[in-house]
């Protein structure tokens, strides 16, 4: 909508939005989008929009370079971790899952650790209520750490 220069258009005023509704749906559709490597409308229609060619989706190749994109970027993620593993009675910092005010701290704890599973998760204790909780949203306890 941008490049259309709106104040220079002279629009329908019983349907203003029409025509520029149906350049951006065709500006959509014909645009390559680089995780499927082709436009939207060659892959519904199963041709070119521009050009008359017909257009074959290798639904299976798609696959193997959308899970290819998602290991790098896990990897891409992970380096930046620190590994830890956690322990029962380790004590931890859990994140709050809310958003908080700019002077309010971004953790509860410590609290302990009572039981680990292997499915990500940790089971700690919070006073009198024991929560099961995933362990990317806890932290190791150091005594810097400000808590409530």
């Amino acid at each position: 909508m941008r490049t259309m220069m709106l104040e220079e258009v002279i629009l329908d005023p019983e349907d203003p939005w029409s025509g520029i509704l149906s350049k951006l749906t065709w500006a959509i559709r014909s645009t390559t989008q680089s995780s499927l490597n082709a436009t939207p409308g060659q892959i519904v229609f199963g041709r070119d929009i521009l050009y008359n060619l017909a257009f074959t989706v290798n639904w299976n190749d798609l696959k193997a370079k959308n899970l290819q994109r998602r290991r790098t970027n896990n990897q891409q993620e992970n380096r930046k971790r620190i590994k830890y593993h956690f322990k029962v009675n380790d004590e931890v910092m859990l994140e709050r899952n809310t958003l908080q005010r700019k002077m309010n701290p971004l953790r509860d704890g410590p609290f302990t650790i009572t039981k680990i599973y292997t499915n990500g998760t940790v089971r700690i204790q919070k006073k009198i209520v024991s929560e099961c909780v995933n362990i990317r949203r806890i932290s190791p306890y150091l005594t810097s750490d400000v808590h409530a």
